[in-house]
């Protein structure tokens, strides 16, 4: 065997799309605020109170929703490049691993904003 047989392929696609770049940089970060959310809600709420710490969540979630919007808009218009062009772009399964953890984490965002919701309409009727 040659040594060129040996050696691992040296041939790599197109460069990634910059649209599925950002695809994957704001579905991580989408689920890495879902993450620090859920580990200091305990933490929060005891220095600050329930019903603010309840209502800093909604903010929260509604800055993840954003990113989670964020990575499903340029999950598709990264696709969109990719399929047009595909000798030149690349980086389709950043794309849809963006767009895929953006619908994610935007389902779950919402369901938490209207759970928080609920809550603190529970808590305000006294029940």
């Amino acid at each position: 065997m040659s040594p060129s047989q040996n050696s691992p392929s040296t041939k790599e696609g197109p460069p990634a799309n910059r649209y599925a770049k950002l695809s994957l940089i704001t579905g991580t970060g989408a689920v890495v605020m879902v993450l620090l959310v859920i580990l200091t809600a305990e933490m929060v709420m005891k220095w600050i109170g329930e019903i603010e710490a309840l209502t800093l969540y909604v903010l929260q979630f509604l800055g993840i929703v954003l990113l989670a919007i964020c990575a499903i808009v340029f999950g598709k218009i990264g696709l969109r490049e990719i399929q047009a062009e595909p000798e030149t772009q690349g980086g389709k399964k950043k794309a849809v691993t963006g767009l895929v953890l953006g619908a994610i984490v935007g389902i779950l965002a919402l369901l938490g904003i209207a759970s928080i919701i609920h809550a603190l309409g529970s808590y305000s009727s006294g029940q």
